[in-house]
């Protein structure tokens, strides 16, 4: 189900780890739009965390064709697509009731991929409120730097980075 008519543009940098490759379908590669080997986070010249690699990274994609793309490959192997289509509710059942704008379906899961500030989670009850972050960017920056870091400053192997709320 989507809001909006694909392919459309998203408010998204496009940055995709490179751990996630293996999991995407063949043809992914001729969307990249740079490939990221090195970079520094940091603030306002303060602390700085930078790493460098032979390898990538990560890789820009453009979000609209990306999308799209990954909507087609799973058109192909018999997913169905709603566009224009907004949730409005649903119940939980034996089955997920869905009530949409187009309708109402039933699904053994709902998964909620729509945004940072889901109307999915909000429909479940989760409610996220900006002041729960009471951090200023540098503050969240340094705990980000020292997860990052590790306790001996060296770089934490397998860690993640997500500044979706700074």
């Amino acid at each position: 189900m989507e809001k909006k008519k694909l392919p459309r543009f998203k408010l998204c940098g496009g940055c995709l780890s490179a751990r996630v490759v293996s999991l995407l379908p063949e043809g992914w590669q001729g969307l990249v739009k740079a490939v990221i080997r090195e970079g520094t986070l940091g603030y306002r010249g303060e602390e700085s965390f930078s790493l460098s690699s032979e390898k990538p990274l990560a890789y820009i994609v453009d979000r609209a064709e990306f999308d799209y793309f990954l909507v087609q490959n799973a058109q192909q192997v018999g997913v169905e697509l709603w566009q224009e289509c907004e949730l409005l509710g649903f119940e939980e059942r034996e089955r997920i009731k869905v009530y949409t704008s187009k309708g109402e379906v039933e699904a053994d899961f709902l998964i909620g991929a729509d945004r940072f500030y889901s109307k999915t989670a909000d429909l479940l009850g989760y409610k996220f409120q900006r002041s729960s972050y009471n951090w200023g960017k540098k503050e969240a920056l340094k705990v980000y730097y020292r997860l990052l870091r590790g306790e001996e400053g060296k770089a934490t192997k397998g860690c993640f980075l997500r500044l979706g709320f700074i």
